[in-house]
């Protein structure tokens, strides 16, 4: 019996459990983030669908460094994520997708884990799923706030804490002729319903069922997606990342009744600031330089999009 329990194969740890694959969101590794982000909610509980869909965070979160902002996908959700610059495959791992897990205790096996499948593809019509192994027990449910042992863990987003990606090697695809992995456009997340007891349950590259915590029955249900960062780009620093270098905002965050500085705007760039919600709260076209009063701006999460030179940049506003 000891045996059997303890037999599964084991994968690296949680961050700080031990030597890990985990990567900072601030490691020199990283070259970019996302450009664009497409979500499809899924319910708060499927099985209950009166309570409605997943409703925290903006698609605009996932274009963003890593950075606690998330974008809650609910049961079976889906995001889909482009890149300008495509991801491409090289020695290592060529990308790695940040969640908001967190420990709840002191050992290894407090690890809150919402897990999603990870599925890439070259031309956003045909895609491969990463091949996952998921070892948690599965005779218990895991309710929404329980822990498990990340080690038993291996090819599914959503491994470790906030802060820390999990990578993924483009190269385990290399025997396929159906993708390009030299040049990956798009990156899809799909929410892992750890429901035990469904009728077709979550299930890994074994065909073991998954168990994550369910049910997550509110706005934050499922996987929260904080980004996504690009290790390995097909080229070096693309026109996007030469954009963003030139551009400037200043302050931010920025505080009630300040005004917001934009400098090194191109000819005719278009200026839109939204809310947490959605809401664009400010538009105009400028060039070179554009001030933004904040006087009748509520305090909180703004995204302001620049674009320019057919370019879109993505930024995030912090007002208080």
């Amino acid at each position: 019996m000891l045996f059997s329990k303890f037999s599964y194969a084991q994968f690296d740890p949680q961050v700080g459990f031990g030597s890990t694959k985990a990567i900072y969101r601030d490691s020199s590794m990283i070259k970019g983030w996302a450009t664009s982000c497409n979500v499809s909610r899924g319910w708060q509980n499927y099985l209950d669908t009166s309570l409605g869909k997943a409703t925290v965070g903006s698609e605009f979160y996932g274009t963003l460094k890593a950075d606690g902002s998330v974008i809650s996908l609910g049961d079976s959700g889906i995001a889909i994520l482009q890149f300008d610059n495509p991801i491409s495959d090289k020695e290592g791992p060529d990308f790695c997708v940040f969640e908001n897990g967190f420990t709840l205790g002191n050992a290894q096996s407090d690890s809150h884990m919402e897990l999603a499948f990870v599925e890439v593809s070259s031309d956003g019509i045909h895609y491969v799923r990463f091949p996952a192994s998921s070892y948690i027990d599965t005779t218990i449910q895991l309710g929404n706030f329980d822990g498990s042992n990340a080690s038993l863990v291996d090819g599914l987003a959503g491994k470790y804490i906030s802060g820390y990606g999990t990578p993924f090697d483009l190269n385990i695809f290399a025997p396929l002729s159906s993708i390009n992995i030299g040049k990956i456009t798009h990156v899809k997340l799909i929410d892992v319903v750890g429901n035990k007891y469904a009728q077709y349950p979550a299930r890994d590259k074994n065909g073991r069922k998954i168990i994550d915590p369910w049910p997550t029955p509110f706005a934050a249900s499922g996987f929260d997606l904080d980004a996504v960062g690009v290790i390995n780009q097909l080229y070096g620093v693309n026109i996007l990342e030469k954009e963003k270098a030139a551009f400037s905002v200043y302050p931010n965050p920025v505080k009630m009744g300040e005004n917001i500085t934009l400098n090194n705007l191109k000819n005719n760039a278009q200026i839109s600031l939204k809310n947490n919600l959605g809401m664009e709260v400010f538009y105009s076209i400028s060039d070179d330089k554009m001030l933004i009063e904040t006087n009748n701006f509520e305090a909180g999460i703004y995204i302001l999009t620049i674009t320019q030179n057919k370019q879109t940049i993505h930024q995030k506003i912090v007002i208080h």
